[in-house]
Order: C-alpha cells, then structure tokens, then sequence
C-alpha cells in the first residue's frame, strides 16, 4: 500500500505515512497511486547544471516535498535577550551615572559575551558601553570641576 499523498510505500498496518505524516486511511473505491519517482533538483544554479561545487543537490518529488520531521533542521526560536545583554545595559548605565572605568569595563565584556554566546546585539552592546564611558568620564568631570570652584 501507498500514501496518497507523497506515494511513499507504506508499512503494513500503519494509520500514518512516516514520510509526509498523512493518514493511511482512503475512501473505498480509490485506486492505489503509484509511487513517484525522484529525481535530482539542483539548488544555488539558475540551470540544471551546477555552476559550482557549492551547489547542493536534493533529491525532490514533482511536487512540493518536505524530508522527514526527524531530518529537518530545527527552526530557530527568538529567545530574547541574553542574561549578559540585559547586564551590560544596565552596567552601561551605571557607567555614566557612578564609576565610569569599573562599570563600562564591565559592560564591555558582557556585551563580548552576548556576542560570543550568539546575540547579534553583542557588538552594537560594546559600543554603546564605551560611548557610555566616556561620558560618564566627561560627566564626572564636568561635576567634579564645578564641586572644586
């Protein structure tokens, strides 16, 4: 027996395709479909032959296939901000309100942690901490000299 709709071969007694997932099941009086032959579809090319080694080859039928949920890439989750990308905003912050040289320090290297860990926020966090302490350098000077008069 065959899926109806991928034409996979089907495992006796099976309720569902383990290729596309459908159900075995078919009305009465519907005739078994053939399966389909695969054939080689080029990606990366805008002919049929490859213009590189890069080039990957998949195996596809006619129609619109998906390979099996266990061979699928899993699909990438926005998670949020990292623990380290939250923690050099606030020592950024910190930074140009109390001791610019500890806390932008600081920022920096989480904000190269939220880059090392993944976050695509990491290197625009460095810069923002940096920013941050120099002016929280330029702010304490400025508070420092008006103090001293």
């Amino acid at each position: 027996m065959f899926c109806y709709k991928c034409g996979t071969q089907l495992v006796g007694g099976s309720e569902f395709c383990h290729n596309c997932g459908a159900r075995a099941q078919r009305a009465v009086g519907q005739e078994e479909p053939k399966p389909q032959q695969s054939r080689p579809v080029v990606s990366g090319a805008s002919s049929g032959v490859p213009s590189s080694s890069s080039a990957a080859v998949n195996f596809q039928h006619e129609d619109t296939w998906l390979p099996p949920a266990t061979l699928r890439e899993p699909v990438a989750q926005n998670q949020g901000p990292s623990t380290a990308s939250v923690w050099s905003i606030i020592c950024s912050v910190l930074a140009v309100l109390f001791t610019p040289l500890l806390f932008g320090a600081i920022a920096i290297y989480l904000g190269y942690r939220a880059k090392k860990s993944g976050d695509r926020a990491g290197d625009m966090l460095m810069i923002c901490a940096v920013i941050a302490t120099i002016v929280g350098l330029a702010l304490g000077a400025i508070v420092w000299t008006q103090l001293v008069q």
